[in-house]
Formats: C-alpha cells, structure tokens, sequence
C-alpha cells in the first residue's frame, strides 16, 4: 500500500556501530528518494472513437487525462498527459497508452470541481422547466360571482416537480384587461386565491419561478362575464279583480319568522310567500310573507278561495323549463316550478301543472377541458364486457378521466359509450339513465350526465363512434368534456398546452443538435442542411401550433361575452325590421288580415285567416301548428304551456288515462285501477338473506355455535316454518336441567338478528308480515343495515307474553330514492322479561314493498 509523506522506515545495514546521526542521515536521504518517486502509469483502453455516435470521442499524443489512484491512502488524484500511445492496425477498438507530467491534486480540489459540476446541471435542468397555472374552478367567472385557487405546476421533460413548493420561488404579478402590469399587486406561494370580484372584465395572472437564477414563467386569464341589463319581471300572480297584473313574490328562510331571509334556497328549510302584490320588485320585510317549511309534506297554503274553502300553491324543482327531473327538493336543480290556487295540499306530479322559471344560484359552470388529446385514441371503441379497447374505423376513444359520485358532466357532442373504473383504473359498468349497468349493459348516454351515485367510482371513459373521424381530426374535432351544467366555449386541456410547449422544446434541441454535428468539421454538405431546414420548419410549425392553441384559449372567453351582447342586438334589429314592415299592413287601427298575412317573426312565421281552417299559425316552412276553426274548437301539433290549464276532465288515448279532479288514474282494459294519483296499487316482494343473517347461540366450554332462532322451535311436533328460540340459550342464564353455561350473544340493542333483507327503493313502505304465538315477551326492531345502534333503528314495537296473532310492522322508508337499501330484523329482550325458559316463536310470513297501507 502507497502512503503519503508519513511512513516506517527500518535501514538495512551491517553497521555494528549505527549512531543516532547517521540513522537521521539515512532517514533523511530515504524521505528525499520517496519524495522525488516518479510513478508512470500505463494502462490498456478502449477506444471509443469507433464507436457509432461518440466519433467525437477521440484520443491523440497530449491529450489530459485525470486519474485516481486507490493505492494510496487517502486515494491520490492527478492529472496526467499521454505520452506514447500504441494500437493494433487490424483492432482499432483496444489501446495501449503511457502517461507523464503529472499534476496532483487533494481530494477537496477534487471534491470541489465536482459539486461545480453538479450546480451546472442543475442549472441546465432549470432552463428545460415549463410552468403551467392551473385554475381549480375553471377561468369563467360570472356576474362576480365565486373564487378560484390558482396553482403554478411546473414540469421538467413531463414529470412534476417541486409538488410542495419549497424548492422554487414562486412570485406572481397581474395585468389588466388592457395588457397593463398592476405594480402594486404581488403574490408569492405555489397557490393563490383569486376572487371574481377581483376581475374587472379579464385579468392575466402571470407567476414566475425562479431556481438558482434561472427564471420561468407561467400565465392564465381569467374573465368575469355578466348577464348585462335585468330580463324580464318576475312571476305573475293571479290577475286581480281591478284587471291589473299583479304579482306573487317567493323567498327562503330559515325559520317561520323570516330569520335568514334570501332569494336563494341554499340552506333553507321555510319559504316565503305574498300574494297579489302590485308591484314585481319584492318586499325584504319578512312580515309581508306567509312562512312554511317546503321541504316537508305540508304544502304551502294560499289565500282563501271565493267559496270559503284554502288555496295552495304547489312547489317543486326541475332540471329545465319541461319541468324534467323534477324533485321536492332544489338540490342540483335549475328550475323552480309553482302552481296557484289549488284546492288540494298534495302536489302534482304532472310537470304541465307548474310555471317553471329558472334558479340561477344552481348553475354550475366547468371551464377547464377534461378531454386530453394526447391521451386519446383514434380508430378505437370499448369493449361493452369489460370496457377494454378494441379496433373501430374513424371512433375516439378518451384517456382515463377523474371524477367523483354525483358529479355533473356535460360534453358538446354525443357521447356514444360511457365506462367507469374504480382508483385501480379497473373496470366496473357502464352508464345508462344515471345508473350504473354491471358488466355486458349497453347504454347510448346524451351530451349531459351526472356520475352515478357510486363512491367506488375513480375514473371514466367516453367514445365517440358511427364515423365520428370521417370529416376531420382529433384536433379539428375540438372535443370539450367538462364539469357542470352549462356548456362553455372550445378550449384546450392544460394537458395538451403542456404537451405542445415540451413539442417544441424537443424540436429545439434536434435543431440545435443536428447545426452542431453539421458545423463540428468546419464545412456544411447540402445534406446536412437539408436535415437543418427540415429541423427548423418542424420547430416553426410546432411553435405556430402552440400559439394558435394558446391564443384561441384566451379569446374565448371574450367572445363569450362579445356574443351574447351581439345576439340581442341582432335579435332586437330584426324584430325592428319584421314590426316596421308590418305597419303598412294597418289602416285606421285595423289590421287588414283578408289580403296580406300577419308576419309574426322576420323568418317568415305567420299568423293567417282562410276562410275553412278558420285563423291559422304557420312556422317559418309554412306548416300548420296551431289554429282556432270556425266552431271555436282550438287545435295544436304541439303545445307548451307555462300557465294553468282548467279544466273538469281529460281523457288521453282510448280513455285508459284519465286527468280529472281525483288526481291521474290509469285504467287496464278490464277496467280496474292500476295507478291511482300516480302511485302503483300493488306490492313487490322482498327477500331475505339465503342462508339466513342470523345470530348464533354459542356454548362456552365446547365452544359449540347454534342458531339463535330454529325452524320447529325446541319442540319436535311444531309446525318446521315456526322459528322458536329460548331466551336462556342465547342471554347467558342457561337452561333448567343443563349443566351447560351459554354466552350472551345479544347486541348493543339487547337483541339478536332473525335475518337481512336487500332491497331497492321503489315504494315508501316497508312491510313485515309476522305472526307471534303466546308464551314469551320481546321487541322487534328493524334496523339500518346490520346496526346495533339505536340511532339507526327504523321501527320498533314491544310484545307482550300474551300476545297473539298476526300483525303488520310497518316501517316508513320516506319519498323512493330508487337506490339499493339493507335492513335488519332483530328481535329483543332483557332478563326482566320472563323467566329463562321462555320459548319466542313465531313466523315470518312475508316481507314487501308497497305504496298502499
């Protein structure tokens, strides 16, 4: 082993009279000869200059190379020239080489230049991030309403970094609608919060990141686009009997005396009504308002009739203007429909019955594009048995979505397939009318869908087939998939903005790679600059791409607005020319019906009078859709009405439907009553868990399980479907004439469960057919789930020891929900109740569902 400097050192002499002067001499000359050492080194190589793509790795007479020696302790690092280098002519990969003129250095130089190197890198690494701002509630802000968490993501080659935000420095700067920096608006932190009300019309929101003095920058607009003037009043009341229009006003509260009062029913339980009110603009004086809690069964009362007897008005929620989806319940809902003057508390289920105008406190508005182009597949479709992907010409197949249960999505072209995965991205169904289809359904879902109410539920996919590529690319497509409920206009995924910036990146570096290979022997072939052009028009069209992509996504939000201005002018321009070009057809206060035809609309709709049909409406293409004939009889193709309808009775079809003042019936062919006020008048049978969910007995010493309750009871000559079980067997008492001591298997509720019953949702009615013979005193119980808690319990009803007979456990399961609903029946007792010995029996003879009690 090589040390330096300090050493042992043992002269060999035959020097019988060694002195202490001439071991210091020897000594010394032996540190000057270690000193002065001349090491060469000769070592065997390989050759990389032969290698294809490390040409440039070469090795020529004089060459520096840097050497560390392990031999010496600590290791000895130098740098050395080539001296002589020898080759084989025939193997040119191997070389023998010998080095001189040597320079050493300590292992902090060393250490020193390396950690030089490394800060390089990094700093190399820092000028390829790119800085993505992502909005966590789209860019779209409407009437001021809202807020949104801004976060700067930044990406090296693809992959995210810095997700906690203490390697950067991130400081963020806004600019105005106009383009002008806000100097004395600054932010820093990874995220930020803006508020709509921040925004004056549009905002840019610019943050820059800032690594070992290397800086990137990253930007979003957003836009705060409003309705512009007030639309029309709001909804009419009953007309009065001076002839004035006069109006209803609604609000929401949150008690019967108007505490909490809004015009939004967000967290309220009571609304508000005022009747025959002459002005439209709604009083903010809670006493001028009749309170009741709409979210119960009681409807709202309304002003009492001319016949003495009380007026209600009817409330309910929808989807749209149809009154589709319609609820008890505003949650989701954009419609709010009301219904005057009704001589019956319960409400209608005919959406025709209600005036429906809209909730706008329930729109939700996405922004951000789920669908992700770089992730898409082209001439693909899904599998409907286990929603792989398979081969379809000119279909689209998405990338893996993340959603959530209930979530709305809406999309602006028809989604032709639907599949979902849990967070292992495994298939689980697909989707059809806001239910989830186990494996082998088939659906063809609309533009709009809400996420089934599944909390597995990670991931979906959609598709788009029947030849949705035959007419233009993935790209020219514009595919928008976002959350909510109203559609806004094409914008890119951040994804794809991404995606397109590391595009151009990487044609960068080929450009720059292949100049460099071009100019490293002084002189450029027409090749090599064939290859230079073709890299830079790439570049050019990369970048153009990008900036067309970029620039669309921030001029749409301000042609969103643009647009719905211009609409209206342009709406108001042509009912100006269709009103000025009817005026000529007016003489003396007279409309002249007999020789010109009342244009109703500048695209040729009329209104017409011909002598047979009597007075006629016809749409733009000339076809009948409404007309009063000559006996006063009114006809339609098709009829929306907003207002109420009065009428004693109306018959649909050949008389099986019937509206009339009993509510709707639907009548089979024989005649009986198969629907009475929209309720089925039958029941729906519901089965228990086979084999049974049910306790078991268990004896302590043996440690021997039984079950708690036995078909035949504990005596052979019962009937085999009577269920017995005696209470000392199963509370821990134990039995007269047995040495055996038994557990006490009874719950938190001190019952044991007879069996659990699986059932959907589809009536209100929950019923237990059960018979009990005397002898024994208990409860029944009929719990959530497999509860032993007695806040989840749905019924109870104690027993007596005498009681006998059938009876009929009738548990209230609230408005259908249509979802999948589990129950226990159990069956309880304490020791107070009777001695240890008592035998319950009894028969369950039939559980069902229904609407009729």
């Amino acid at each position: 082993e090589l040390r330096h400097i300090i050493g042992t050192y043992e002269p060999q002499s035959d020097d019988q009279d060694m002195t202490d002067k001439r071991l210091y001499t020897l000594t010394e000359n032996e540190l000057e000869k270690r000193i002065n050492e001349i090491i060469e080194y000769e070592t065997e190589i390989a050759d990389l200059e032969h290698v294809p793509g490390m040409e440039n790795e070469k090795i020529r007479l004089g060459d520096t190379l840097k050497i560390k020696d392990t031999k010496f302790n600590p290791p000895l690092y130098v740098q050395a020239r080539v001296f002589e280098v020898n080759g084989s002519i025939k193997e040119r990969g191997k070389k023998n080489v010998k080095l001189g003129d040597f320079t050493e250095y300590t292992e902090q130089e060393v250490q020193a230049v390396w950690k030089s190197l490394q800060d390089e890198i990094k700093r190399s690494l820092a000028r390829m991030l790119s800085v993505n701002v992502v909005s966590s509630a789209g860019t779209v802000f409407k009437n001021g309403i809202g807020s949104t968490e801004l976060t700067a993501v930044v990406y090296n080659q693809g992959n995210e970094m810095d997700k906690d935000g203490e390697t950067y420095n991130y400081t963020w700067t806004k600019y105005d609608k106009h383009g002008n920096l806000l100097g004395e608006w600054s932010m820093s932190g990874k995220t930020i919060n803006v508020k709509a009300t921040d925004i004056d019309e549009k905002a840019m929101y610019a943050c820059e990141v800032v690594f070992q003095d290397v800086a990137v920058l990253g930007y979003v607009t957003l836009t705060n686009v409003f309705d512009g003037v007030d639309g029309e009043p709001g909804i009419p009341g009953p007309p009065g009997k001076n002839g004035q229009t006069l109006y209803t006003w609604h609000k929401y509260a949150d008690d019967e005396q108007g505490n909490g009062m809004s015009d939004y029913p967000n967290g309220k339980a009571y609304i508000g009504m005022a009747y025959n009110k002459e002005s439209p603009i709604k009083s903010t004086n809670p006493d001028d308002y009749e309170w009741s809690k709409y979210r119960g069964d009681q409807g709202v009362p309304g002003p009492p009739g001319e016949d003495g007897n009380p007026n209600y008005t009817w409330v309910k929620y929808a989807d749209d203007e149809k009154g589709n989806g319609m609820a008890d319940r505003p949650d989701g809902k954009r419609y709010l429909g009301l219904a005057y003057n009704k001589t019956t508390q319960t409400e209608s289920t005919n959406p025709s019955d209600y005036n429906w105008s809209p909730l706008y406190d329930n729109v939700q508005v996405g922004g951000r594009n789920l669908f992700v182009i770089k992730d898409a597949l082209v001439n693909s479709v899904f599998k409907w048995a286990d929603g792989e992907v398979a081969t379809e010409t000119d279909s689209l197949v998405s990338g893996f979505i993340e959603v959530l249960a209930n979530e709305n999505i809406i999309c602006n072209y028809t989604i032709s397939q639907i599949m979902f995965y849990d967070k292992d991205k495994v298939y689980i169904g697909t989707y059809r009318d806001g239910e989830l289809v186990p494996v082998g359904g088939r659906t063809r879902p609309t533009d709009k869908m809400t996420v089934p109410n599944k909390q597995s539920i990670a991931y979906m996919r959609v598709s788009f087939r029947d030849g949705f590529l035959e007419d233009a690319s993935v790209e020219g497509k514009k595919v928008k998939l976002e959350k909510g409920n109203v559609e806004t206009d094409w914008s890119p995924a951040p994804e794809d903005e991404r995606a397109y910036a590391e595009y151009v990146a990487q044609l960068k570096a080929d450009l720059a790679e292949e100049e460099a290979k071009a100019h490293a022997d002084g002189k450029v072939t027409a090749e090599e600059q064939a290859r230079i052009d073709q890299a830079r028009r790439n570049l050019e069209e990369a970048k153009q791409h990008a900036n067309d992509v970029s620039s669309e996504a921030e001029t749409n939000a301000k042609d969103h607005a643009d647009k719905v201005s211009k609409e209206k002018a342009e709406e108001a321009r042509r009912q100006a020319e269709a009103f000025a070009e009817n005026a000529s057809n007016i003489k003396k206060g007279i409309i002249d019906v007999g020789s010109v035809p009342i244009r109703t609309a500048a695209n040729g709709a009329r209104i017409q009078w011909d002598g047979t049909n009597g007075l006629v409406q016809y749409d733009s293409k000339g076809n009948p859709v409404s007309w009063l004939d000559l006996k006063g009889n009114s006809r339609f193709v098709n009829a929306y009405l907003s207002g109420e309808i009065h009428a004693k009775r109306g018959v649909l079809g050949d008389g099986n439907v019937i509206i009339d003042d009993k509510g709707v019936r639907i009548v089979r062919p024989d005649g009986a009553i198969a629907m009475q006020n929209g309720l089925s008048n039958n029941d729906h049978p519901v089965f228990s868990s086979d084999p049974h969910y049910m306790t078991g007995g268990r004896v302590k010493r043996s440690g021997v399980r039984f079950e708690a309750f036995r078909p035949g009871g504990t005596y052979i000559h019962n009937a085999t479907q009577i269920y017995g079980g005696v209470k000392g067997s199963l509370d821990g008492r134990g039995l007269d004439g047995s040495l055996e001591d038994y557990e006490d298997v009874r719950d938190g509720i001190r019952a044991v469960a007879f069996n659990k019953y699986e059932f959907t949702h589809s009536a209100r009615y929950l019923v237990f057919r059960f018979r009990k013979y005397a002898g024994a005193k208990f409860s029944v119980h009929v719990m959530k789930n497999t509860s032993d808690n007695i806040n989840d319990r749905l019924y109870f009803e104690l027993l007596e020891k005498d009681v006998e007979g059938l009876k009929n456990f009738i548990v209230d399961l609230g408005v259908p929900q249509y979802n999948t609903r589990v129950v226990t029946f159990k069956i309880g007792w304490t020791s107070s109740w009777g001695n240890r010995m008592e035998n319950m029996r009894f028969v369950m003879e039939k559980v069902y569902l229904t609407d009729f009690v």
